[in-house]
């Protein structure tokens, strides 16, 4: 589900979209890239952006050198490695306007209370 969240749009201004992880992703791509798509496709990316992981093949066609990783973990890789590897850094961050920024604690708001309805059960434990 998306999440309404204000960034900065390449005119410089203020806007509200609305996001989630995977698109997040995308935006903090396009925003590092000067908005450009065709620099997005191109993207050589550098070893330590672990955006760059995520979102690139290698020649064999297989999904990245690195373990997949889902949305919200690259995303809090990313944001550990822009705060210096500091988990306090990361929460006490104050760039409201960074795409990655709702989702830098490794977890959808959008998703707040809502469970996995049956995937793990309470059972009692054997004796």
């Amino acid at each position: 589900m998306a999440i309404k969240h204000k960034i900065l749009a390449r005119n410089g201004k203020t806007i509200e979209v609305l996001t989630h992880p995977a698109r997040s992703m995308k935006l903090h791509c396009l925003e590092c890239l000067g908005w450009s798509l065709k620099e997005l496709s191109d993207c050589g990316g550098s070893m330590s952006c672990s955006l760059f992981h995520y979102n690139k093949y290698d020649k064999s066609g297989k999904k990245g050198w690195m373990p997949k990783l889902t949305p919200l973990k690259t995303i809090r890789r990313e944001c550990l490695s822009c705060g210096g590897g500091s988990y306090e850094n990361v929460e006490q961050c104050k760039s409201s306007l960074c795409n990655l920024f709702l989702f830098r604690m490794g977890k959808d708001p959008s998703r707040t209370g809502k469970t996995n309805r049956g995937g793990f059960t309470k059972r009692p434990l054997l004796p």
